[in-house]
């Protein structure tokens, strides 16, 4: 089962190692310069899924952590994108799911390993919108 992997924020927030995904396939934003691109390879059956990490996604992350107007206004589902082809492989959609659910965990593990100590020493904690 092949799922593309695209990094549109080149921040913290994409790097994910893939190790631990044999089938996880990180390619280069200038062979899917777009997220339609992405999407297209899925609706294509290049891949049974894919995964991405938006535009600014990092950026938008750090700026809630450390400013209320920013925890205010983050929106979570604006950090990772999932798409699959649940028409086409409608028998495995459950079984493609769960495995961008389980890449997606992962991403939140290594940014919490990669910047979780220094993002928690920023953190404002006496403002209740951010922590």
């Amino acid at each position: 089962m092949n799922v593309l992997f695209g990094d549109y924020d080149q921040g913290i927030i994409g790097e994910v190692n893939l190790k631990d995904f044999p089938t996880v396939y990180q390619h280069s934003i200038t062979e899917y310069p777009t997220a339609d691109d992405v999407r297209q390879a899925v609706c294509k059956s290049h891949f049974w899924g894919a995964i991405y990490a938006n535009t600014g996604a990092s950026s938008r992350l750090s700026s809630a952590l450390v400013s209320p107007r920013g925890a205010e206004v983050y929106n979570n589902s604006q950090a990772l994108t999932y798409v699959l082809n649940g028409a086409k492989y409608a028998a495995y959609a459950q079984t493609i799911y769960s495995s961008l659910e389980v890449l997606m965990q992962a991403t939140k593990r290594a940014y919490s390993q990669i910047n979780g100590a220094k993002v928690m020493a920023a953190i404002n904690v006496t403002n209740s919108r951010i922590a």
